[in-house]
């Protein structure tokens, strides 16, 4: 007699159907030029820009000493200017993401010990973060639809271990990149900048990288959805940065009163509470961040239940 064969639970078999496709699914992303070509144009960006804020940090630095050396000032003095010009600076990156400019102005204090070149490269990050996932995560459902491949995958998973796997992936490749250039970045300016001190710039580095995966979640959920609302992948792309491009432009116009009640339906908006000092705040913006993956993840889930592939 053969045999008897158990049947492994749901949650189980869930999880070795999800871990499938997304090996496969970076096996293809590694395989193609798209997506690492993507990644490459983000460190680029990224470096290049951080690159340049650790050279302006470093010329603040040498025109410091210099005006200390040549007013006669004394070490306390040099000192008061220095912390008064970072002061200045983070408030003023601060507000970038921080509609409140009392909420910047009081988030500053409480940041001078983080390095200004790791503050300023985690807005810049947070603000580039979404337009890269566009481009990279746009044709995430699509393309398995326009091209049937999906057929051959729902031979050994389910639509919702497919819709899992490819959000995992690309969660994965987008925390690779994250990682690498947060990495490269505290390298170059432990290097470059006297006053750089690498144990409490790690600590920042650390925080906000961990603050950008929920940020990060809400974006590729968000495209999953308009993904899989199409069968051709340029539609999808063309939806992905249409709807991209109007947040911003919704946010623009919350810059007057009558439109100031559009910003609470806009990620833009929560992205400075990820810089919160009071950790209720922190908290708050992980967990919208993390509603609206939720949302959109479930609804692409609906869509992707329903679709004929």
């Amino acid at each position: 007699m053969p045999p008897h064969h158990r049947r492994q639970p749901w949650a189980v078999e869930a999880l070795r159907e999800t871990l499938i496709v997304a090996e496969q699914d970076l096996r293809h992303s590694v395989r193609t030029t798209k997506a690492l070509a993507f990644l490459l144009i983000y460190a680029l960006l990224t470096l290049g820009g951080g690159a340049l804020m650790v050279e302006a940090a470093a010329r603040t630095e040498q025109m410091a000493m210099e005006a200390a050396e040549k007013f006669g000032m004394s070490p306390e003095q040099a000192e008061a200017e220095k912390t008064e010009a970072k002061r200045k600076a983070t408030v003023g990156a601060l507000e970038w993401v921080m509609s409140d400019e009392s909420e910047a102005e009081a988030q500053a204090d409480y940041l001078l010990g983080c390095p200004l070149i790791v503050l300023i490269f985690f807005v810049v990050n947070i603000l580039l973060l979404p337009f890269l996932i566009v481009l990279m995560t746009y044709d995430q459902i699509s393309a398995e639809l326009q091209y049937r491949s999906a057929r051959y995958t729902l031979l050994r998973a389910s639509r919702t271990s497919l819709l899992l796997g490819k959000i995992l992936a690309n969660g994965v490749l987008i925390t690779a990149i994250t990682v690498v250039t947060n990495l490269l970045l505290v390298t170059y300016a432990q290097v470059r900048l006297v006053e750089f001190e690498l144990s409490s710039a790690l600590v920042y580095v650390l925080r906000f990288w961990a603050l950008t995966l929920p940020l990060a979640l809400a974006w590729v959920s968000i495209i999953a959805f308009l993904s899989s609302l199409f069968r051709f992948s340029y539609q999808a792309l063309m939806a992905s940065l249409a709807t991209f491009f109007a947040t911003l432009v919704l946010l623009a116009m919350t810059l007057w009163e009558s439109f100031d009640f559009l910003k609470y339906v806009l990620p833009w908006h929560y992205n400075g509470l990820l810089l919160s000092h009071r950790l209720g705040d922190q908290l708050l913006g992980t967990g919208v961040f993390l509603f609206i993956a939720l949302l959109f993840g479930g609804a692409a889930w609906l869509v992707l239940k329903r679709r004929d592939v």
